[in-house]
């Protein structure tokens, strides 16, 4: 599939849906989960869920205000380890993609939800859990979604210099290496949990050293930074295949810096 750089930019978090899908379509986004692009050999089941079976396991942001209802949702289970959670923000959100160039509206929920009654209802054993839903469907209106995402600032992305280490060059590198502009372009615009966007990058001659921010609220925002951290992968890997550069990822025997927390590092040629 082409023009990824296109779906990254068009797809935006949808909250409210039309509550039904025709079969077409269904079979089309059962067919995305057969054989997902995954980023390391870590266990991923995907299972697609009608509404009614996830509903009473949703909360809103107040009581019940917010609940993201639509007519399906897709369950991302692993067993909870980092490079599974990497793998899963990862492995995820291509398919998100794939669903927005099918006019489909998607919303990532890793939170309001009771992991733990819709693992069991699932018949889910050992680690095995769901660490994330996929609410997806046709989009309705959308009142009180933009009304939610321009109270709480949803929308706004951090500008590239923040994403870099301090005073870093980053007009002379980005002339020294074409088509970066549009692969950082299409990473600010990943999804994260509460739109915190913790990855930061460190580039280091045809190398980028991929980091995560350290949270304020730990509890709160930290539990969600693997899956985060995947899903801005994904854009970097995706947006790189879009402007014909080759990446490969690989961990790096001594990343150049403690200021954050190191997770991967892709090289390109």
């Amino acid at each position: 599939m082409g023009g990824w750089i296109q779906q990254i930019h068009t797809r935006k978090s949808v909250r409210q849906y039309q509550q039904q899908l025709n079969s077409q379509l269904t079979g089309q986004v059962m067919h995305c989960l057969q054989s997902p692009s995954l980023l390391n050999e870590n266990q991923l089941r995907l299972r697609l869920l009608p509404g009614e079976e996830v509903h009473p396991h949703l909360s809103g942001f107040i009581g019940s205000y917010g609940k993201i209802r639509a007519p399906l949702y897709i369950a991302a289970i692993c067993d909870g380890k980092h490079q599974s959670l990497l793998n899963l923000g990862f492995a995820v959100e291509r398919i998100v993609l794939e669903l927005t160039a099918m006019g489909l509206g998607t919303c990532w929920i890793g939170g309001f939800f009771d992991k733990n009654q819709l693992s069991e209802e699932l018949e889910l054993t050992g680690a095995d859990t769901v660490h994330a839903l996929i609410a997806l469907g046709q989009t309705a209106s959308q009142t009180w979604n933009r009304a939610l995402k321009a109270a709480a600032g949803m929308s706004r992305r951090l500008p590239v210099e923040r994403l870099l280490p301090k005073n870093f060059p980053l007009d002379s590198w980005l002339h020294s290496n074409p088509g970066w502009e549009h692969i950082l372009s299409a990473l600010r615009r990943a999804p994260s949990a509460v739109n915190r966007q913790p990855w930061r990058l460190y580039p280091d001659n045809n190398v980028i050293h991929v980091y995560s921010a350290r949270p304020k609220l730990k509890n709160l925002t930290g539990r969600f930074t693997p899956i985060d951290i995947g899903i801005a992968l994904c854009h970097l890997r995706l947006a790189a295949e879009d402007v014909g550069v080759n990446c490969d990822f690989f961990q790096a025997e001594e990343p150049p810096t403690t200021e954050w927390d190191y997770q991967l590092s892709a090289r390109w040629n």
